[in-house]
Order: structure tokens, then C-alpha cells, then sequence
């Protein structure tokens, strides 16, 4: 598993430009947002065989718990900074609590197919 990825940024005196290009990551057919969000709200419990994913918490605060599948190992990672995103791979179990008034971006390599979801 990748460690937390910094995402390239400009910035001026009007504010922050940050950007991912498709290339230098992977190539995603998904892209999704999770917002709204009332409190403290556990999100994810599950992995994915086929489903690559790359998370950015916008605004607010992610922790992300995440355990390898094959390998069993675990990692935690807070997000909290709009410049930096995790990078899921396959067989990745991941567990999301996401605080209030977050909003996390996800890229997903693949589209949405409920086959691709389990848990453990």
C-alpha cells in the first residue's frame, strides 16, 4: 500500500489551485463525493478484488483505518489537508470515520458493481 500521497498545488495571493492528473495516478471511470455528513459517521467496512481507490478529504477531517486482505497488514492515516490523498489498493479493507461537515472526493478506477464489494 502507498503511504499518503501529496498532491501538487499552486498557490497565490487569490487562494489554492490543487490538481491530479489521470496519468501520473491512474486511470479512474469514477469519481464520487460523500458530504453532508451530520457527525462522527463510520463509512466503508469493506474491500475490493478488482476497485482501485484514491481519497481526499476536501474539507474536515477523515480517519482512515485500512488492513491488507493478504497480507493483514494495517495502517491509520488522517486527512485533514486537501493537498494530500491515500491511495487504496485491491484487497484493501478500509474503514472510514468521517467527522462533521466533511467532504471527501474519491477517485475509483473502476465503475460501480455491487460484485466488487465485500466484507470481511
Amino acid at each position: 500500500m502507498k503511504k499518503i500521497i501529496k498532491i501538487k498545488t499552486f498557490s497565490d495571493k487569490r487562494g489554492y489551485l490543487s490538481f491530479i492528473q489521470q496519468e501520473k495516478l491512474f486511470k479512474f471511470e469514477r469519481v464520487y463525493y460523500i458530504y453532508n455528513i451530520k457527525k462522527k459517521t463510520i463509512r466503508g467496512n469493506h474491500y475490493h478484488k478488482k476497485n482501485r481507490q484514491f481519497m481526499i478529504c476536501l474539507k474536515g477531517k477523515l480517519e482512515l483505518r485500512i488492513e491488507n486482505i493478504k497480507t493483514k497488514k494495517k495502517s491509520k492515516f488522517v486527512l485533514d489537508n486537501p493537498q494530500k490523498g491515500v491511495f487504496l489498493e485491491n484487497y484493501e479493507y478500509h474503514v472510514m470515520t468521517c467527522h462533521r461537515n466533511s467532504i471527501i472526493l474519491v477517485l475509483a478506477e473502476k465503475k460501480y458493481s455491487k460484485k466488487d464489494y465485500y466484507v470481511k
